[in-house]
Order: C-alpha cells, then sequence, then structure tokens
C-alpha cells in the first residue's frame, strides 16, 4: 500500500513551520531562502542546499527536496527540511561541530533527529529500482577505491575526481583515492 504523497502546498507549509521553529531557537538561519523546490530527478538524496554565487550582498540559498521522499511521513520530510535549512547558517555548508551543535538544539527543543545521511527504509519508504542500497549509483562506469580505508565512490560520468584522482582525498578518512576500475565498453 502506497502511502498519499504530501501536495506541494502542504510541503511549502511544513517549509514555514520549521523555518519558524528553527529561527525561534535562536538558530540564524538565512533570510534569503528559495524554496522549497521538489526534485524530481534526485534518488540517492532526500535534500539539498545549493548556495548562489555571491555577488553583492547576502548569499542567496536554494533549498531541494527529493520527490521520492514526499510519500514518507511529515516527521521526517521535517527533519529533511531542518537539516537543509542549517546549511544556510554562516559556516554550516558542511556537517561540521556548529551544524552538529545547531542539530543537538533542534533535537532539544523540537525531538527532530537529524542526521547527515539516512535510507529508504528508516524513512518507512521502498527505495525505488532507480536507487542502489549504497546510495551509489547504479550501473556505474567508474570505481575509485580509498587506499587507506577501503571506501568506495562509484560515479556514472567521467568527472573530475575520476579524470585526476589524485587530487582528491576520502571523504570519510582523508586517504588518497584510485581509480580500481572503468567499466566501459568499446566501440571497437
Amino acid at each position: 500500500m502506497e502511502k498519499n504523497k504530501i501536495t506541494m502546498v502542504r510541503l511549502e507549509e511544513l517549509f514555514k513551520e520549521v523555518t519558524e521553529e528553527v529561527r525561534g531557537v535562536g538558530i540564524p538561519v538565512s533570510a534569503r531562502i528559495v524554496g522549497p523546490v521538489i526534485n524530481t530527478r534526485a534518488k540517492a538524496r532526500f535534500g539539498c542546499c545549493k548556495a548562489g554565487k555571491k555577488t553583492i550582498g547576502p548569499v542567496s540559498y536554494t533549498i531541494e527536496i527529493s520527490s521520492a521522499v514526499l510519500a514518507a511521513d511529515e516527521k521526517f520530510i521535517k527533519e529533511i527540511i531542518a537539516h537543509e535549512l542549517l546549511h544556510t547558517c554562516k559556516g554550516c555548508m558542511n556537517h561540521g561541530k556548529k551544524w552538529k551543535q545547531y542539530t543537538e538544539t533542534l533535537h532539544a527543543a523540537y525531538g527532530y533527529n537529524i542526521t547527515r545521511t539516512s535510507t529508504y527504509e528508516s524513512l518507512g519508504l521502498e527505495r525505488p529500482e532507480s536507487a542502489s542500497s549504497s546510495g551509489q549509483p547504479q550501473g556505474y562506469k567508474y570505481r575509485l577505491v580509498c587506499q587507506n580505508c577501503g571506501g568506495e565512490i562509484l560515479r556514472k560520468k567521467m568527472c573530475k575526481v575520476v579524470a585526476n584522482p589524485g587530487n582528491y582525498r576520502c571523504g570519510k578518512c582523508g586517504g588518497h583515492l584510485k581509480l580500481e576500475s572503468k567499466n566501459t565498453t568499446s566501440c571497437r
């Protein structure tokens, strides 16, 4: 049985509600936020906060929510919104110490369980066929491996990290990356 998906109107209401809650406990989220925007292509991530290019004045942010999570309970959608709103705070575009402090503040105030990552299963949703269990793309062409912890990075397309793995480090441990395989087919 598939749950009813929330509408754009309801998503906007939740977004406004969470924004007021976050500001209500003194967390300085940006006043220049575009969103929520529903992303129909994202399957391996549930939300995204994009900082606009700074011209004159403060940076603006766009917050996207994956259409894949619109069937989840509103509690989980609110946690995803809160997660992305925290990225609009100064010094919080990563999941560093300040970001974590803000998540703890929201947990204490509202019981939110905001984490860096999540799974379809933890949201009570069935995984779409286009999303693998690891969150990595299926049908990948390139596999990079961390020479320190053995972590894998899979990519479907040629990108900077695939072309020059020596210029990048593992996000988990900081180890060197090495291109282990190219799953490509030749035209010859």
